[in-house]
C-alpha cells in the first residue's frame, strides 16, 4: 500500500516528461525518484529490468541502452561492461543493436573482472572485444 501511495506522488512535470518520451510507468514502482529522472533525461525506457542493480541501471540509462528480450550480447558491449566493472551474471538479455559501443569503431579492454565468465567477453575466440560477434547469426 505504501508503494502505491508513494508512486502516485509523481509531480506534474514528471508526468509530462513521461508522456513526452512515451514511458509507461507500469511495474517499476520501486525505482527511486533519482532513477526516474535519469530514465527520462537519457530517454531510456524501463522494460522488464527492475531487478538489475542501481549502478547497472545508471549505466544502461546513461548510454541509451534499452533492454528487451534479445538473446545475444555484442562483443563491443561486453567490453564496455568490463571497462565499467559491470558483471552481467543475470543480465544476458542485452540487445546487440542498442550497443552504443559499436558506433565507436574501436574496442576497449575485455579483461574479465570478478565472476564475469570468459565466454561473455570473448565469444568468437579472437582475443576479445573486436566486434566480430556482431556478424554471427544465432
Amino acid at each position: 500500500m505504501m508503494r502505491y501511495l508513494w508512486y502516485n506522488a509523481i509531480s506534474i512535470t514528471y508526468c509530462v516528461i513521461l508522456a513526452r518520451y512515451h514511458v509507461k510507468p507500469v511495474r517499476y514502482q520501486t525505482i527511486s525518484i533519482t532513477y526516474r529522472v535519469i530514465l527520462t533525461r537519457y530517454h531510456a525506457i524501463p522494460v522488464m529490468y527492475q531487478m538489475i542493480s542501481t549502478t547497472y541501471r545508471v549505466i544502461l540509462a546513461r548510454y541509451h541502452v534499452i533492454l528487451v528480450r534479445y538473446q545475444t550480447i555484442s562483443t563491443m558491449y561486453r567490453a564496455i561492461l568490463a571497462r565499467y566493472r559491470m558483471i552481467p551474471t543475470k543480465y544476458q538479455v542485452i540487445p546487440t543493436r542498442y550497443s552504443w559501443a559499436s558506433r565507436w569503431g574501436r574496442s576497449t579492454s575485455t579483461r574479465a573482472v570478478g565472476p564475469l565468465q570468459p565466454s561473455l567477453v570473448d565469444e568468437d575466440g579472437d582475443g576479445g572485444g573486436r566486434g566480430r560477434a556482431l556478424q554471427r547469426r544465432w
